[in-house]
């Protein structure tokens, strides 16, 4: 094993930010490593590197024109294949590394679905998806966050294989791809994820990945570059070198990961621990759990107050709606609380939420996707306690985003279209004053970033930018006959509302149409034949019922909203029947998964006649699939999948699940899972549409076809 060639470490790089002053600069640390620059001295040599596979051509070296080559992929998309590919066998340590950077160019991308990147560590792939959606030459980076695992890859610090993938569109023409510079990318600020928890089986999984992907989000609310790392990354020394680890939602720290990073934080790193923190990761930073506990009322974690004066930049709160917390408490001379609890009502329950050392911060809770706007803003106030230059970036940024949305690329571009897009309309005098009220905003703006107040700068830019997105919502007609719709997670609607109010406060909105969670996997709350009924239905009566009561008043259209496969609401003991029946999942180690095999016949058919069940017993104008998928691309490899896919394909596993994660059957076995989930729905769809011809037929999908269609 190696680590691969560094070629800048710690460069920095300027950003130069004009305002009628001053140019500010605003410094950014990076490190880059070529994982293959592709600039061979031949086609040969070329080719001894990087080997095709099932059909595809010999790689070709081309001159970019810039004193160097690149490699040219061939694809004959004429013929019937969906994908050509080529790999390179490698022995990498590319743990250190939280983001990966390459060019591509496609002259024709209509031709191509989509390209992957994918990195092999032994029995298992890291898959990066990008899609090509214009001509010519793009350069794209891929964080770790954005990689799918298929498999059981033993980790980022023992990379045997990297594959280039290129997939074929339903245009069939042939083509080719011209790719350059593979790089990795070292950041200063880096989020680690949770892979342990993947690897353990356990159903935290998801919530581990969304919470990394919302802290991505909201570093990216201010333009702060950032990496992801995983629990395994660290236990290898990922951590050298940085300057502040995020553990956004890390369950399942192994030993070694935790005495990596108390290693860290004692040669001067900063960690932000949520939630889940083992003991001496504690102590490292000051403070001691003292214990678990949940809710004892509903509300009673509901926001974060923070003292303003404790730290530049907090908000006043932020809204969290948390169900339990651990109590934990300050035990180093420098800790302090920051941040307390609050209820529903607003009365403090004088628990602490957040305390700040100088080593790092703790939240007693994972933060939760509400309020984001200011859960970024006291992201970045932690993060500017230990890296103070992400104050200027963050503003800087901030400023230069004014205007920036909606296709504009600059703030003259959005004030001229906003000025000839209310010309002669009755909002015309409206859209002046937002713009003459934007411009003062931002001349403020850009006079506190001149007097080094970043956090007052980064303020005024998102008011002059909220105005000016304001103006722009005037500029849009309402279009006839618009279907506008939104989901309500709770069957029972708004707590402390009824259905009626709910209801009319929606087309009080200009809404028109609702999609309720009624039914899970295991559990409805409607008086259903097929499913375990929810107690609550006896108690506050059929939700179904009586939503479609107070839609029916108003004109609101009810779409039905199901969570299929997923048992995490479901009755314990329908949940245990499920696994002594061997209906339930398991993922590549066979652990025990709580959702419903897709393969399963009794599965597909309690799926189908709960959904059919609701089109026929209730007036609704839909129903909605969701989750109609599986968890993650590591399950179910259960043994009755084994035996159906054997049935259905008239083959024999040998070593399963290995044959088919990453042998010649891993394609195939792909195809088939994804032949599990569409049965399901086609067949809903058929007959729903027997018992009511109107009726829509909906489901909620992932964006990033085909790489999902890899992966769940």
């Amino acid at each position: 094993m190696h680590r691969v060639s560094v070629v800048a470490v710690g460069v920095l790089t300027f950003m130069l930010i004009l305002f009628s002053a001053q140019n500010i600069i605003c410094p950014k640390v990076a490190e880059s490593i070529v994982i293959d620059g592709f600039d061979y001295e031949d086609d040969a040599q070329a080719q001894a590197a990087w080997k095709p596979l099932e059909g595809a051509s010999q790689v070709k070296l081309v001159d970019t024109g810039i004193v160097k080559k690149a490699i040219v992929l061939t694809c004959d998309f004429a013929q019937p294949v969906e994908r050509r590919y080529w790999d390179r066998e490698v022995k990498l340590d590319l743990s250190r590394c939280d983001s990966f950077r390459i060019s591509i160019n496609a002259q024709q991308p209509d031709a191509i679905r989509g390209f992957t990147v994918y990195f092999r560590s032994g029995n298992g792939w890291y898959a990066g998806w990008i899609r090509i959606s214009k001509p010519g030459w793009q350069t794209v980076t891929l964080s770790k966050s954005s990689f799918s695992v298929e498999g059981d890859p033993t980790g980022w610090h023992s990379i045997d294989c990297i594959r280039l993938s290129v997939w074929r569109s339903e245009q069939q023409l042939n083509t080719f791809v011209i790719v350059d510079e593979l790089i990795g990318i070292v950041h200063r600020i880096v989020v680690v994820r949770g892979d342990l928890t993947l690897k353990a089986g356990s159903r935290e999984w998801q919530t581990v990945q969304r919470c990394v992907d919302l802290m991505m989000r909201l570093l990216g609310t201010f333009g702060i570059d950032a990496g992801v790392l995983n629990d395994t990354d660290v236990e290898v020394g990922a951590l050298e070198g940085r300057s502040v680890a995020i553990f956004a939602y890390n369950p399942n720290m192994s030993e070694k990961e935790v005495e990596r990073t108390v290693e860290f934080i004692k040669a001067g790193g900063k960690v932000i621990v949520f939630y889940s923190i083992p003991r001496s990761l504690a102590q490292a930073i000051g403070i001691e759990v003292v214990k678990y506990m949940p809710q004892e009322r509903q509300g009673q974690f509901s926001f974060v107050r923070f003292d303003s004066k404790a730290l530049y930049g907090l908000p006043d709160e932020i809204a969290q709606g948390s169900w339990n917390i651990n109590v934990a408490r300050p035990i180093s001379v420098d800790a302090r609380v920051i941040g307390e609890w609050y209820d529903a009502e607003g009365k403090p329950t004088n628990l602490p939420a957040i305390i700040l050392s100088n080593s790092g911060a703790y939240m007693a809770h994972i933060l939760l996707p509400q309020d984001e706007a200011k859960k970024a803003r006291m992201l970045l106030a932690l993060l500017g306690a230990f890296v103070p230059d992400v104050w200027v970036l963050a503003a800087s940024n901030a400023t230069k985003k004014i205007g920036v949305f909606a296709g504009f690329e600059s703030y003259n571009e959005c004030v001229g279209w906003l000025r000839e897009n209310a010309k002669g309309r009755a909002v015309e005098n409206d859209v002046a004053k937002l713009i003459e009220k934007a411009e003062a905003l931002r001349a403020e703006c850009y006079k506190a970033f001149e007097g080094k107040d970043y956090a007052r700068s980064l303020s005024l830019s998102t008011d002059a930018n909220e105005t000016l997105l304001t103006a722009w919502y005037l500029t849009q007609p309402s279009r006839a006959g618009e279907f506008r719709a939104l989901w309500c997670h709770s069957a029972f609607g708004i707590a402390g509302w009824t259905w009626e109010k709910a209801i009319e406060w929606l087309v009080q909105h200009g809404f028109n149409a609702i999609f309720p969670n009624m039914l899970w996997g295991g559990l409805a709350y409607y008086r259903s034949e097929v499913l375990p009924v929810a107690k609550e239905v006896d108690e506050v009566g059929d939700q179904i019922e009586a939503c479609l009561k107070a839609a029916k008043k108003f004109g609101v259209q009810v779409h039905v909203w199901k969570v299929n496969w997923n048992l995490a609401n479901a009755p314990k003991e329908f949940v245990e029947r499920m696994r002594a029946l061997k209906r339930t999942q398991k993922d590549v180690n066979g652990n025990d998964v709580d959702w419903l095999c897709p393969s399963h016949q009794d599965n597909f058919k309690l799926e189908f006649e709960s959904m059919l069940e609701v089109a026929r017993k209730y007036d609704v104008d839909g129903i909605h699939f969701d989750y109609i998928r599986y968890p993650n691309a590591n399950c179910c490899y259960c043994k009755g999948c084994k035996e159906r896919f054997e049935r259905d394909k008239g083959i024999t596993v040998k070593e399963f699940p290995k044959d088919v994660l990453v042998g010649k059957l891993a394609d195939e076995y792909k195809r088939w899972r994804c032949e599990q989930i569409t049965r399901l729905v086609a067949s809903v769809s058929e007959a729903a549409k027997k018992l009511k011809p109107n009726i829509k037929v909906s489901a909620a999908v992932f964006r990033d076809y085909p790489r999902c269609r890899e992966s769940v």
